[in-house]
């Protein structure tokens, strides 16, 4: 979350429905062993265009960024 405020990209804490997450434009999943996984498909539906969108990619950079240093 913190990388997303860094990025001006807004963030919040909420829960989410099976629905909220089928009609999402993004999505992605995060832990420290996996990182950041970008999510395209769910329950065979595909999420936003089908591939990691550009919020997802440039959060993953940050953190590349971040871990590497």
């Amino acid at each position: 979350m913190e990388l997303a405020r860094d990025l001006n990209i807004p963030c919040g804490e909420t829960t989410l429905t099976t629905y909220d997450l089928y009609n999402a434009d993004e999505c992605f999943l995060t832990g420290s062993g996996a990182e950041l996984i970008p999510v395209v498909k769910i329950d065979n539906r595909i999420i936003g265009n089908g591939l990691p969108g550009r919020l997802t990619k440039s959060l993953a950079r940050a953190y590349k960024e971040l871990v590497n240093k």
